[in-house]
């Protein structure tokens, strides 16, 4: 009895939330949203879709929000409507929608984030793209951060430094992350303090001899971290190169 009680509490406090996201006050509205997502409602996911289409841009962010907050129940059902909402006509919306899509790593979100981090003419738009790809290990999603290392804007530059980092894997060094080698070597001189200490790591990860004193020019940096990766980054290489060497000298003896 206690806990047919308590069942029914919970389904008459959701039931009042429901009614709230479905108001006609948007800012109502939209503080449900939020609740939902933080709460992690998995029955919210329907009624949040619905409110995507809502005619208030904030209202449709919030609901794109939330949807990424729960974009962990893998609910298929989310990645249409997401997909569709990276053509907003709202750049907050896009925004939302980029990166509730990271979220979820469905591979159907692949292309229209690369398409919105190349062409979007808004830079935290094109950002939350390059933050978002950071959950796609595929070649796509590499040479499309690999390009943007040369955005016209210094924060998209950073981030996508920051994903390829991530996606960069030691035991995992093909032709497509080598493209990466001059290009993060670039950018180590135009992006902010985390973008360069990112590129720097990536560079260790694929252990190309030629970024060596481009990262010794970093050990002089202002600032501590970067220094410290670009010493790490140094290391890593010559670590690389030195088992390559010994490698090679046993296979020729």
């Amino acid at each position: 009895m206690i806990f047919k009680k308590l069942f029914a509490k919970e389904k008459t406090a959701y039931d009042l939330l429901l009614a709230d996201l479905l108001s006609v006050d948007p800012q109502k509205v939209i503080k449900t949203a939020m609740i939902f997502g933080k709460k992690n409602h998995r029955q919210a996911i329907e009624p949040l879709i619905s409110v995507l289409s809502s005619p208030n841009e904030k209202v449709r962010s919030a609901a794109a929000e939330a949807l990424g907050n729960l974009a962990h129940y893998e609910e298929s059902a989310m990645i249409t409507p997401l997909i569709e909402a990276l053509d907003d006509a709202c750049d907050e919306v896009r925004f939302s929608a980029a990166l509730a899509l990271g979220k979820t790593e469905d591979e159907q979100a692949l292309t229209p984030l690369i398409s919105l981090l190349k062409q979007d003419t808004n830079p935290f738009v094109r950002d939350s793209a390059a933050k978002a790809l950071e959950n796609f290990y595929y070649e796509e999603s590499l040479a499309s951060l690999i390009k943007a290392l040369s955005d016209n804007n210094e924060m998209v530059r950073s981030t996508a430094a920051v994903s390829l980092n991530s996606i960069i894997l030691p035991d995992l060094i093909n032709p497509i992350v080598k493209m990466s080698i001059l290009p993060l070597i670039h950018s180590l001189k135009v992006i902010d303090n985390k973008g360069r200490c990112a590129a720097a790591e990536a560079l260790g990860k694929i252990g190309d001899n030629r970024a060596i004193k481009h990262l010794e020019r970093l050990l002089n940096d202002k600032k501590k971290e970067v220094q410290s990766a670009a010493q790490s980054a140094i290391n890593n290489i010559r670590e690389i190169i030195e088992y390559e060497r010994a490698r090679n000298a046993s296979i020729d003896s």
